[in-house]
């Protein structure tokens, strides 16, 4: 594949916005632009370093953002829950212990008023 020159670049996407505002949708409709890098290995150089000029500031998904501060609470929820489920868990053995001591010293007595 060639160059490709901005100028065809920005006619293709007004090509295709154009036949999207011929039949319009009832969704929001994106461009999708993916680009190959000649003499690039992916498999070899993992990292690109590069910069590239758009020509309108890009705009946040407010889904990705309630995503994320979704899954900082899910995170949250779930420490919370597992401290609270140690806490449980040691109360339930101090609990145990304490009342297995219980019953060995009552039977100890027990046999101890038996046997005098």
């Amino acid at each position: 594949m060639s160059k490709l020159s901005v100028d065809n670049l920005k006619k293709g996407i007004q090509h295709c916005l154009d036949g999207s505002k011929e039949k319009p949708r009832k969704f929001l409709e994106t461009v999708e632009l993916q680009i190959g890098l000649k003499d690039y290995d992916t498999q070899r150089d993992k990292r690109f370093a590069g910069t590239i000029k758009l020509p309108h500031v890009p705009r946040l998904c407010c889904l990705a953002l309630f995503s994320c501060l979704f899954s900082v609470f899910l995170s949250c929820l779930w420490l919370l829950l597992l401290f609270y489920l140690v806490c449980f868990l040691l109360c339930i053995i101090l609990f145990s212990c304490f009342l297995f001591l219980f019953l060995v010293l009552c039977g100890f007595f027990f046999v101890l008023l038996c046997v005098s």
